[in-house]
């Protein structure tokens, strides 16, 4: 099994979402703490560009929502100020 390169998913996912690009499915699983890892590199990114965090998002908040999707718990991820969206 080859190893996770952490720091280029990260680079891989901040490129597609500077560029509106698709990726493709990653070739393994990871875990969540890699997962975890890859956002906070990728949101490292993001505020060396000048973006400002502003709050998280929130994800499977609902024990009827965890069941359905087979988790045991919440998720979250950063939000930074290029992500808000005015709702005007």
């Amino acid at each position: 099994m080859t190893a996770i390169d952490i720091e280029a998913l990260a680079g891989r996912l901040d490129d597609a979402a500077r560029h509106a690009t698709a990726t493709p499915q990653l070739e393994q699983a990871i875990s969540l703490e890699q997962a975890y890892a890859i956002q906070r590199l990728s949101i490292e990114r993001r505020l060396r560009r000048g973006e400002r965090r502003i709050g998280i998002k929130m994800g499977f908040t609902s024990r009827a929502k965890m069941v359905q999707m087979g988790v045991s718990d919440m998720i979250w991820g950063r939000l930074t100020s290029a992500m808000l969206v005015d709702d005007g």
